[in-house]
């Protein structure tokens, strides 16, 4: 009986600290009023814990607007404007808005960057976009996999042209300056700080070394409870 008290006691003290982490954690984490999904964290230790590689930024020009996708974001030169997780295949500035192509779609915003439309072809884009442009008339070119495509004004309807050899812009070199500033911006709005506490809940922050301590801390309070009860028991 009095080997049990002990090692209930010197089991409580050494789990306290794994206790106090899930306790907390789970706290904080039913707090919704705390929007912890729309914050994230930016200290490096933690970043580095997560093994994020390179954010590579992919860029082009739209007029004097230079449209970029980096991580999970889409940015309008220094600014991100959307969440977005395909990649770019082309963008053109049109006389009040930006035409941005992606694999699937073509994303209609302003140059504010709000978005205004998104086109499938569902919704009436003739194929999935491989490149765009604006020809001599302002009107918007789109390169399909089986062929171009002429839009009227409104963007509402296609015909197919017969045009060869169409110079398609690619992408371009992102400025360095900008670039640095889009990576920084990308990698420390990756990781939200719901996502930084759901993993050190789990222990998954600290690797496989952290899951077995979580779940030696569970096992922990488990016999805590029933050695609790045991010993009250006897004692009455």
């Amino acid at each position: 009986m009095s080997n049990l008290h002990k090692f209930h006691r010197y089991t409580g003290v050494g789990s306290a600290i794994l206790v106090l982490i899930l306790s907390i954690t789970g706290l904080l984490l039913n707090s919704t009023d705390l929007e912890l999904d729309q914050r994230f964290i930016s200290n490096s230790w933690l970043l580095k814990q997560y093994s994020l590689g390179e954010f590579p930024v992919q860029s082009y020009a739209a007029s004097d607007t230079i449209v970029s996708k980096s991580g999970r974001y889409l940015y309008l030169n220094n600014e991100a404007v959307s969440e977005m997780n395909e990649s770019l295949v082309g963008s053109i500035a049109l006389q009040q808005d930006i035409l941005i192509a992606l694999p699937n779609s073509l994303l209609l915003i302003s140059k504010e960057g709000e978005v205004i439309d998104q086109l499938f072809d569902y919704s009436g884009l003739p194929e999935r976009p491989q490149a765009l442009m604006v020809d001599t008339l302002g009107l918007v070119l789109l390169k399909g996999q089986n062929a171009v495509w002429q839009s009227d004004s409104n963007l509402s309807a296609w015909q197919q042209i017969s045009r060869k050899n169409i110079s398609w812009p690619d992408a371009i070199e992102t400025p360095s300056v900008l670039s640095k500033e889009i990576q920084r911006h990308a990698r420390t709005h990756e990781i939200s700080l719901e996502r930084m506490l759901l993993d050190l809940h789990s222990g998954r922050l600290f690797g496989k070394i952290g899951e077995t301590l979580m779940s030696l801390s569970a096992v922990a309070l488990i016999f805590l409870a029933l050695s609790g009860v045991y010993v009250w028991s006897r004692r009455q």
